[in-house]
């Protein structure tokens, strides 16, 4: 219908004009001489089920908004880049190398969600060592792996270093 198709050409100006993005982000993304190292948004990256969205929120928070950028040297040049025009803050994420962590008290958060082929090295970096459990309460006593975050469908999380996380934001805002 003529109401989606306006809706949906204005879901796509937004897209084109960045709008929604933080500063830096928008600087990055509209910079011509990274045109091709840089790889999008970790948010632009998932397809998460609606019951992992708040784990997957938790765990991630602000890195959502993480600039996929190709190496070491793009990221120093987007660097030198926000430098010199500013923009804001701005988090970026070359490709990591993630060491295995394994528990076996919860399920890992990664093999539930779909990720975009192209940016799959890098979500795994970051979401490698999260596992999902029902319950904080049965590992608060517990000594879990060096690397592992655990986190429940409520967007409660216990890491490794022995942070504790809870109560619930009505979105990342």
């Amino acid at each position: 219908t003529g109401r989606h198709r306006s809706r949906l050409e204005s879901l796509q100006e937004l897209a084109r004009n960045f709008e929604g993005y933080a500063g830096g982000v928008k600087t990055l993304l509209q910079e011509p001489a990274l045109k091709g190292r840089l790889r999008g948004l970790v948010a632009d990256a998932l397809e998460v089920p609606a019951a992992y969205e708040v784990a997957l929120e938790a765990v991630l928070g602000e890195r959502l908004q993480a600039v996929l950028v190709d190496g070491d040297a793009a990221a120093r040049e987007a660097l030198a880049i926000l430098r010199r025009q500013g923009g804001g803050g701005t988090l970026l994420l070359p490709v990591p190398e993630p060491s295995p962590v394994h528990f076996a008290g919860g399920e890992p958060l990664l093999g539930l969600v779909s990720l975009n082929d192209e940016s799959a090295p890098w979500l795994c970096g970051l979401l490698t060592g999260v596992f999902l459990v029902d319950d904080l309460d049965l590992f608060l006593t517990q000594t879990i792996p060096h690397g592992a975050a655990l986190v429940t469908k409520d967007g409660e999380i216990f890491t490794a270093r022995g942070e504790l996380q809870g109560g619930r934001d009505d979105g990342l805002g």
